[in-house]
């Protein structure tokens, strides 16, 4: 079971407090990771209130994107996941992806195919404006 995404984020941050890394790493691309020594981090929290704070607030983020992401994971309509993702990660109501919308269909639980079926649904209903890899709300909605 896939339990974390990590695209331009931390991996293993609830290891922090552990003695050892409780979690796996798989990249399925070539990556970059950046990797440092944890008592290096862990000074820098205790000694830089800044970034202590910088940190909790990434950890907030994360913590209401992972809840998105299970409540998005519970409906079971393809539409309706598609437009709870552009409610909830998108403010300005537009979607610029930075994937592929077959990796897109991944990580909202669904085929490729019924992304695509339901994208097309969607910009037909006039729900969605789809123009390459922007999606988005129209104006007059």
């Amino acid at each position: 079971m896939v339990m974390q995404r990590a695209r331009n984020s931390f991996l293993a941050e609830a290891s922090l407090e552990s003695a050892a890394y409780h979690c796996d790493g798989i990249a399925t691309e070539p990556v970059l990771a950046l990797a440092f020594p944890i008592s290096d981090f862990r000074i820098a929290l205790a000694e830089c209130p800044n970034f202590r704070g910088k940190w909790i607030s990434l950890l907030l983020r994360e913590v209401r994107r992972a809840r998105g992401q299970v409540e998005r994971q519970g409906l079971r309509n393809a539409g309706d996941r598609i437009l709870h993702y552009i409610e909830t990660e998108c403010p300005s109501g537009q979607l610029r992806l930075n994937q592929t919308k077959k990796a897109w269909a991944s990580e909202l639980g669904l085929t490729h195919e019924a992304l695509y079926r339901a994208l097309g649904k969607l910009s037909r209903q006039g729900i969605l404006q789809i123009e390459g890899l922007l999606i988005a709300k129209p104006k007059n909605t």
